[in-house]
């Protein structure tokens, strides 16, 4: 006797909902906030995964260190095989901003550097970006209007020379306006519009 298409219904939506709640449930298991890591003192939480979904089994293995406010100043990711996949260390200032970020090979060499500069107020104005010889490739500067709304951010090259300028307009409501983005040659490359309905 053919099962009944009700039937078949039901345990399709049980299969989705089961599924989704199990996803559901072990991100929110799994992620942690900076208060909860600041509040419990916790230093680093070190994860292991084992997944055999796609018929292979693959096992890796994470590091996460932790500073006193809950910050991730550290990364790692292993193989199976313990072997470095992915390297990071991060710095922040006593707000909590991000100063810098440092991307290192399984080694410990440096492959990328970012350093991150803030005004008095928090608001991040330099970026600079070096390669694994710590020679800078891009710095990056960004302005702000009395509003503390970002008004241009201009890319330079290692040599600083002008790459990008973007600018951003805003309606006399606060609301961005327009963004648009020249080239060297102080050409529109990119440009977009919002509308807004008051």
């Amino acid at each position: 006797m053919p099962i009944p298409f009700i039937f078949l219904n039901n345990q399709i939506m049980f299969k989705i909902l089961y599924f989704l709640f199990f996803a559901f449930l072990s991100s929110t298991v799994w992620a942690q906030s900076k208060t909860q890591i600041s509040d419990r003192h916790i230093k680093f939480i070190k994860q292991q995964t084992i997944d055999n979904r796609k018929g292979s089994l693959i096992l890796k293995t994470s590091l996460s260190r932790y500073d006193k406010k809950g910050n991730t100043i550290e990364n790692i990711e292993y193989n199976q095989d313990s072997t470095i996949t992915k390297w990071e260390k991060y710095t922040f200032n006593k707000k909590g901003d991000e100063t810098e970020f440092i991307e290192l090979d399984k080694d410990g060499k440096l492959i990328r550097k970012r350093i991150s500069i803030y005004n008095q107020m928090g608001y991040l104005t330099e970026e600079n970006n070096y390669n694994s010889n710590n020679k800078l490739l891009e710095k990056i500067t960004i302005k702000y209007n009395n509003f503390n709304d970002k008004i241009k951010e201009t890319s330079f090259d290692g040599e600083g020379k002008i790459k990008t300028s973007t600018i951003f307009e805003y309606d006399n409501k606060g609301m961005l306006k327009s963004k648009r983005v020249y080239n060297s040659d102080e050409k529109v490359i990119y440009s977009k519009t919002n509308n807004y309905g008051y």
